[in-house]
């Protein structure tokens, strides 16, 4: 019999050999495309190069100053009508914040939808409690993973107990993971990430929600290169974004416009890195003692 160390290697080593395989799965539709001298847009089948968009959260440690600027800047430059807030350590804090979020945006969109992600830090109860809060103030979009990744009946309760519609699903490792969720209808929105599942599990698994009559919306993707995917997606609600234009280290064929996603023509995904400006980007020290870019 294994032991508890080992089990937990073995789900190391899975999730590791299935991050690969997605990652693997994206390149080779990538050169697919390119190699057929069109956009990954066309190469997986779909007619309309477009998606509505949704603002990532902006860091849990900006002060609330530059929160507002956050939101109010990109809603004006790129007309985000949605975002999405990080919650769930300090409730009074995060009702603040996420009322400083709704009057930022309703600078350019009359009616803007407003979505919470509590990243796994609630317990059921706490998720149905902490959303009621917030749902005597505003009118939430969806809770996006109020409680742990695989407590598909967890998710269910909360789905039951709040208006707010539940997202989840964008981290769980392999696509097999979605089955209790959708036998349950734990899910009101499934989030997919091809970082987990490849571009191929990410047609599967939509076809999945879709079965159930669900929609499906798209996490954060380098280059929001997610839009060449959406178009070929039966029923895609809504793409993240943190980035909404190039930067030093890539471009991207990707446009964000008027609160849209528009996947563009370039071959293949559309996105270049430059390999001596990731090289050479400075490293910065995070809270908890990790080097990023």
């Amino acid at each position: 019999m294994a032991t508890h160390g080992q089990r937990n290697f073995g789900g190391v080593h899975a999730g590791l050999l299935s991050h690969g395989a997605a990652i693997l799965d994206v390149a080779l539709w990538d050169l697919k495309a390119k190699a057929n001298d069109e956009p990954l847009w066309k190469t997986l089948g779909a007619s309309r190069p477009r998606v509505n968009v949704h603002l990532a959260s902006c860091s849990p440690t900006s002060n609330d100053a530059d929160l507002s600027e956050w939101y109010a800047t990109m809603s004006r430059e790129f007309g985000f009508r949605a975002a999405k807030l990080r919650v769930g350590a300090d409730q009074p804090a995060d009702m603040q914040r996420l009322g400083l979020m709704r009057q930022a945006l309703l600078q350019h969109a009359s009616a803007p939808a407003l979505m919470i992600d509590a990243d796994e830090s609630w317990s059921p109860k706490q998720a149905i409690r902490n959303v009621r809060a917030m749902e005597e103030e505003f009118d939430l979009t969806w809770v996006e993973s109020p409680t742990l990744r695989g407590d598909f009946l967890g998710l269910k309760r909360v789905s039951d107990g709040i208006r707010a519609a539940v997202c989840a699903g964008g981290n769980l490792e392999f696509a097999q993971g979605y089955l209790p969720h959708l036998h349950h209808r734990a899910l009101d929105v499934v989030q997919i990430d091809t970082a987990s599942c490849g571009i191929t599990g990410a047609l599967q698994l939509a076809d999945a929600a879709f079965g159930f009559e669900l929609p499906v919306a798209l996490a954060d993707s380098p280059g929001n290169t997610h839009a060449h995917l959406a178009g070929a997606l039966p029923y895609c609600m809504s793409m993240e974004v943190s980035c909404p234009a190039s930067n030093d280290v890539f471009t991207t064929g990707v446009r964000i416009e008027k609160g849209w996603a528009i996947a563009g023509d370039r071959p293949g995904s559309g996105l270049e890195v430059d390999a001596k400006a990731l090289a050479s980007a400075r490293l910065q020290n995070t809270p908890d003692g990790r080097r990023v870019a």
